[in-house]
């Protein structure tokens, strides 16, 4: 099913044939039409399924197809999610999709200047991408209005839960109206979600894609056992081997990422650590 079949609005279609897309995903195929329906959802997928246009595209279309209740622009969608890193993601994918739309869009997160965010909010912003603390900031320093907001998006609901943020949610649902509609995702579903979702969904529509825990199909996984003196040597041959244009490195702490690092680049292969210890302006052009 090609995007342009689905109903969405032309601008957003064009938006989406610029990032290169053209058919959706099992997660969007199933979701989109169910959100543009209205309905709330859950969303259970893994990591790489496609899970961020699936709620950022009926998001863009009820922007550009609902009239705002106003006439002084305000926050109609808010998407909250556990990291800095993926709120800018997010935030990235809303201005991509939404490129022909007239639309401001701003992720606020902690570890930067919050009055220059403040500043931004005034002026006015329809969709808000936010990690839980920062967005309890502004609520309670009065700068962040949700009154008016139409669509709520839990992302990485699993991940919110893992990082304690589950009462801060609470919290920032109370501050929201109760005629809304609730997208939440995630990539398992503890029974604290379950219950989470009892509490802030209306008869949501569950749509499961593959197992949980499971790796997607796109997904090939392989293990090498090798001794930890080698294991620099094996990276670099897996390096060379498979012309990797990209690749994401793990290490069990800071100082191996720096170390790691810094051996790859005396192998002459570009690298760029990414840790707590990095300033937000570092982590930023690291994932640059």
């Amino acid at each position: 099913m090609p995007f342009k079949t689905m109903g969405l609005a032309d601008p957003l279609v064009q938006g989406i044939l610029a990032t290169g897309y053209t058919a959706p995903t099992d997660i969007q195929s199933q979701a989109i039409p169910a959100i543009l329906d209205g309905k709330d959802i859950i969303g259970c997928a893994q990591t790489g399924t496609g899970k961020t246009a699936a709620f950022v595209l009926p998001m863009l279309h009820m922007m550009e197809t609902v009239p705002q209740k106003t006439k002084k622009t305000k926050t109609r969608a808010l998407v909250v999610t556990p990291t800095r890193e993926l709120a800018v993601q997010i935030e990235r994918a809303v201005r991509g999709y939404g490129r022909y739309m007239k639309l401001k869009t701003i992720a606020v997160y902690g570890g930067t200047n919050i009055d220059k965010q403040i500043k931004f909010l005034r002026r006015g912003v329809e969709v808000v991408v936010a990690t839980p603390g920062r967005l309890l900031d502004l609520i309670n320093r009065g700068s962040l209005n949700l009154s008016l907001v139409e669509m709520l998006v839990l992302d990485e609901a699993d991940r919110m839960l893992d990082m304690g943020f589950i009462n801060d949610i609470r919290k920032i649902v109370s501050e929201l109206p109760a005629e809304r509609q609730t997208l939440l995702f995630s990539a398992t579903m503890p029974n604290v979600i379950k219950k989470l979702t009892e509490s802030i969904q209306r008869s949501p529509v569950m749509i499961q894609i593959g197992q949980q825990h499971n790796p997607i199909e796109t997904i090939t996984q392989h293990i090498y056992p090798v001794p930890k003196a080698q294991k620099m040597d094996l990276l670099l041959h897996l390096i060379e081997r498979e012309e990797m244009g990209s690749a994401l490195v793990f290490s069990r702490t800071k100082r191996g990422a720096d170390r790691i690092c810094r051996k790859l680049n005396q192998h002459y292969v570009e690298a760029v650590a990414i840790h707590s210890d990095r300033t937000q302006r570092q982590r930023l052009k690291a994932l640059d």
